[in-house]
């Protein structure tokens, strides 16, 4: 029996590992300037074709549409061709994904999902009357109660989900009937809020695509393109890992004993 539990044990802390790696990655997205840290992100936003679709809208003069410089010192400079969320902030370029950031919002806990916001705090303030009249109405982009709600909430249930993932790894080492219960526990809270939080990021990615991709202008493709980022899967990923993680633990826990180091007779 013993090496029974340990097996199931092990199995159980091999998993709560893969959750807890895989939704830290998901959540260091876009923290700073790191190699690894700017190609992970849950959203991202193309800009580059609305100026042609500003245009298709009767507007003459888009000059000072797109920042020309390689920092940003202030508001309505100019926008950024690519935008990308993480988990605490925001960055923005002009080279496209993998590219080293033009500027980082400082890291936030609880961060909200404003992308309208972010456009037009960034578009010269000529042009932000005319952004505004082109993008649709009655969609959720424009509805940024919605998206500041829904965002803080998916922020914090995945935040919690990491916290009780961790948990039930570190559980897991403690080689007691009760710890790889409490393990059991605490990789069901983490697969409840992980699921909760990777599905609400998931869904507001698709309420924006719905309200934005696909919109023309007079015949003109509207020019926004909001994308799935690859921190969602993570976060997906650890999802499934954590409930992975869940029977082993709970077989471990009924298996018998105290502990689960093996003898010699459980190999006979």
């Amino acid at each position: 029996m013993a090496g029974k539990r340990g097996a199931c044990a092990s199995i159980g802390i091999f998993f709560a590992l893969a959750s807890v790696l895989l939704i830290i990655f998901a959540e260091i997205g876009q923290v700073r300037y790191g190699t690894v840290y700017r190609h992970i992100r849950f959203v991202t936003l193309d800009t580059t074709g609305l100026g042609a679709g500003l245009q298709a809208a009767g507007v003459t003069d888009i000059t000072g549409l797109y920042s020309t410089s390689n920092v940003r010192t202030a508001d309505n400079q100019g926008l950024h061709r690519y935008y990308q969320w993480g988990f605490w902030n925001y960055c923005s370029d002009d080279a496209g994904e993998g590219a080293r950031p033009v500027y980082c919002q400082s890291s936030t806990a609880g961060n909200k999902l404003l992308p309208l916001t972010t456009l037009l705090s960034d578009a010269p303030a000529s042009l932000t009357n005319d952004i505004t009249t082109v993008l649709p109405t009655g969609t959720r982009l424009t509805d940024e109660g919605y998206l500041g709600t829904t965002s803080r909430v998916a922020f914090y249930f995945l935040l919690i989900g990491a916290i009780f993932s961790g948990l039930s790894l570190f559980t897991g080492f403690l080689a007691h009937r009760f710890a790889f219960l409490l393990g059991a526990i605490f990789a069901i809270v983490a697969f409840i809020c992980l699921l909760v939080g990777s599905a609400i990021y998931t869904a507001i990615v698709v309420v924006l695509r719905s309200a934005i991709d696909n919109r023309s202008v007079n015949g003109i493709a509207l020019g926004l393109h909001f994308g799935f980022g690859n921190a969602l899967w993570l976060s997906w990923a650890a999802t499934a890992a954590s409930l992975c993680a869940i029977i082993p633990y709970i077989f471990a826990c009924c298996f018998g004993g105290r502990h689960y180091e093996t003898s010699e007779k459980d190999y006979y």
